[in-house]
């Protein structure tokens, strides 16, 4: 037997080589997403295109109105026009004509170079009527020029990169690729794969039922499980499906997928020492010969990689991995993965890595296997009070227990804990506290989100509150920006009980008199730039407790209900694309309100 890090290296050198040739793929989430780019992508025009407007506002020129901060209560100007998003707009403001209403998103007019936030007037805003400076006798402002105005290309410069030669693309590089004005990109030719299961008591998926005659039978859950990961690294998938415990019957479907240009065939099931275990024959009879057969760690102990070293095939890898699915996918992940990562020229073929890990600490006894090293699998959270991770044991760790890839709430395990053998230690256990290498599988984070109900509420951060307090926060999104809306949305949650936070979103694009911008929390919170509020109880019962961000948008933190039982909201406000926190800023104050919460223990009932 050798060491998980010894196959590794092994695995790495012997895998074919990166595919160089090219081709050219349409910028799309169904056609693009996880291919490499063969090219660096640069921007043809610079993003945006043209000046955009960052809050809902007034668009002025400094050589027509002169500096901003002359703009003091009482001067008007009249509306020349209305601009929302999407508009096309070639006008320019003429001397002493007026100013255009622009929305958040909107086009600034040429000649135009600073957007002053609707906040700052009265007025309806329609055309041609007039609008003037609110606020106290004496009150004016400063604004530089280009103040609340996104100039062009000051996101992406024009022939700025978006896309790197070498580059595996997700969902954000969908994004910055779609920015570049191109269709198409060059990527390189995507690696194929074989996947088989094999075994004469397999049967495919919803296939046979207990009326069937000719014994016992199990469903196949490697294959499409295989399958499933290999999309997920973005390669190209050959289905070879399911090969009887018959030397000619395997020889064929390899012959077929070699033939069918897969660089490499991934088996599971017949890697043992059974006598119908048929796999170390079958490559000896394609001209390969096998580079390791059994490795010292569980679960995956019988797995075999070999390579063909003769004929016209070769060069072609095979990985036999054991029938058992966990054993399967825990050497897939260690193997397997790194090998195609290997294929797309993504990682270095040295020998080294694989996927990093990080260390872990266990939160709960386990017992160690005596003679091999374990992979055990775990939930891992970063656990920011005690400043690490933490992973918790996803139960039975069989090798046939599939489930233990998959956390007791649902959430699916997210790394491997590398466990020690039980003959190295004192006791042959390892103990919650101690701390371990593990390599991470999957996203490392809070709790689910579960998508649902009128489509207004999502339901968000589970747990913080400790027994009988599971729910902690509850997300709305989606809400129409008016003050009727937010405040029925808001008692909505509160009636019902057991949250103790509310985040809602609001996104100002409604009239300018009817929108709940900082102008409508201005309305019903009282003084917005200074401390607390005056006129909250009579809208919601609460009490303003600060305030967060500028005129132009921001957040607005509210106690809302009786002394005992109180809910605390958050309203984020200004608009997509606005100065005020946003949705990030509203994932940092949930942490902080679940953790007020769960101190004082409220009693929402």
């Amino acid at each position: 037997m050798i060491s998980v890090s010894s196959a590794l290296s092994i695995v790495l050198k012997t895998v074919p080589p990166p595919i160089l040739s090219t081709e050219s793929v349409p910028i799309s989430a169904s056609t693009l997403l996880n291919r490499v780019l063969s090219e660096d992508v640069v921007c043809k025009e610079g993003y945006p295109r043209y000046k955009v407007s960052i809050v809902d506002g007034y668009a002025f020129s400094t050589d027509v109105h002169g500096d901003p901060e002359n703009f003091k209560v009482g001067d008007e100007w009249i509306v020349m026009g209305r601009i929302r998003a999407g508009q096309c707009v070639g006008s320019v403001v003429e001397k002493g004509r007026g100013c255009y209403y622009v929305t958040t998103g909107g086009r600034v007019p040429e000649g135009c170079d600073y957007v002053v936030p609707v906040e700052i007037f009265k007025g309806t805003g329609e055309v041609g009527t007039s609008v003037c400076v609110d606020g106290e006798e004496g009150y004016y402002f400063k604004l530089p020029k280009n103040k609340n105005v996104r100039l062009p290309g000051c996101d992406v410069e024009k022939g700025g990169r978006v896309g790197w030669k070498g580059q595996k693309v997700e969902g954000n590089n969908l994004g910055l690729l779609a920015m570049s004005g191109r269709r198409e990109v060059e990527c390189f030719k995507m690696v194929t794969i074989g996947v088989m299961s094999t075994g004469n008591e397999i049967r495919d998926v919803g296939e046979g039922g207990e009326e069937d005659e000719g014994g016992d039978w199990i469903y196949d859950a490697n294959r499409p499980m295989m399958i499933g990961c290999l999309m997920e690294l973005g390669a190209l998938v050959m289905d070879l499906g399911i090969a009887k415990d018959d030397v000619k019957d395997l020889e064929g479907r390899l012959l077929k997928a070699f033939s069918g240009g897969c660089a490499a065939v991934v088996t599971t099931g017949g890697a043992s020492m059974g006598d119908r275990d048929y796999m170390e024959r079958v490559i000896t009879n394609l001209g390969g010969s096998v580079l390791f057969g059994r490795l010292m760690m569980k679960p995956g102990k019988p797995t075999t990689f070999a390579k063909i070293e003769a004929g016209e095939h070769r060069g072609k890898c095979v990985f036999a991995l054991p029938g058992n699915p966990c054993s399967a996918w825990v050497t897939g992940k260690l193997l397997l993965s790194p090998a195609v990562r290997a294929m797309q020229g993504l990682v270095e073929r040295d020998g080294g890595g694989g996927d990093g890990g990080v260390e872990c600490m266990l939160d709960g006894d386990v017992r160690l296997d005596a003679d091999r090293p374990e992979y055990h699998r775990v939930r891992v959270n970063w656990e920011g009070s005690m400043g690490c991770y933490v992973g918790r044991s996803t139960g039975v760790q069989r090798s046939s227990r599939l489930l233990s890839t998959v956390g007791a709430e649902g959430e699916n395990g997210n790394g491997l804990l590398l466990l020690p053998r039980g003959k190295d230690t004192e006791d042959g256990w390892a103990r919650k506290g101690e701390v371990f290498q593990c390599i991470l599988t999957g996203r490392v984070g809070g709790g689910r989100r579960q998508e649902g109900g009128s489509g207004m509420e999502r339901e968000g951060v589970r747990g913080g509150l400790g027994e009988g307090k599971e729910e902690a926060v509850r997300i709305l999104g989606g809400c129409k920006g008016d003050r009727r809306a937010v405040k029925d949305a808001i008692w909505k949650v509160w009636g019902e009980g057991g949250v103790s936070g509310v985040v809602l979103t609001v996104c100002d694009l409604g009239d300018v008199e009817g929108g709940l911008g900082a102008a409508g929390v201005r309305d019903w919170c009282g003084e917005i730039r200074g401390e607390g509020g005056r006129n909250t109880e009579a809208y919601l019962g609460g009490v303003v407790r600060k305030w967060l961000g500028g005129a132009d948008g921001g957040c607005v933190d509210v106690a809302v209900g009786e002394e005992e039982g109180r809910v605390e909201v958050r309203l984020d406000f200004g608009g997509g694309g606005g100065e005020g926190e946003g949705m990030e800023g509203m994932w940092r104050e949930i942490k902080r309100i679940i953790k007020r919460a769960g101190r004082e223990r409220r009693n929402l009932g």
